[in-house]
């Protein structure tokens, strides 16, 4: 069994495994209530921190503290919910180049690719990972 040939199921293996993720990713799927999170508005959330902040003549420390928690919950939702579409377009998208690489590979086609597709496929392992 060839390099190229294990290189090449390597790189068919992530992107079968990527798109298995993306049917049971939390948000993609459905599992997690959260129609809404691509959409927040967390700039009218900070505002309303910024005002019990300025304001002295509010008191209490913890309608402040539910404020600042409102918009926690509001930053981590929307992180949550551009951080799991960009991985799951990355992790696709590096599959596909690998898996394209590894066909190179197998066929002997461009051979200047051949020698830097370990190199490639490296760096598109580490770039996924992240």
């Amino acid at each position: 069994m060839g390099k190229g040939l294990i290189f090449f199921c390597c790189s068919c293996c992530i992107l079968v495994l990527t798109i298995v993720n993306l049917s049971i990713g939390p948000i993609i799927s459905g599992v997690l209530n959260s129609d809404n999170w691509g959409t927040l508005n967390c700039e009218e959330k900070k505002d309303d921190v910024d005002k019990f902040e300025d304001d002295p003549s509010c008191d209490d420390d913890c309608l402040k503290y539910e404020h600042k928690w409102y918009l926690n919950e509001c930053q981590r939702q929307k992180g949550m919910y551009d951080m799991e579409y960009t991985a799951f377009i990355f992790d696709i998208v590096i599959g596909f180049v690998c898996g394209l690489l590894g066909l190179f590979h197998i066929f002997d086609l461009k051979k200047d690719f051949v020698s830097n597709t370990g190199l490639i496929g490296l760096i598109c392992g580490i770039v996924g990972f992240y």
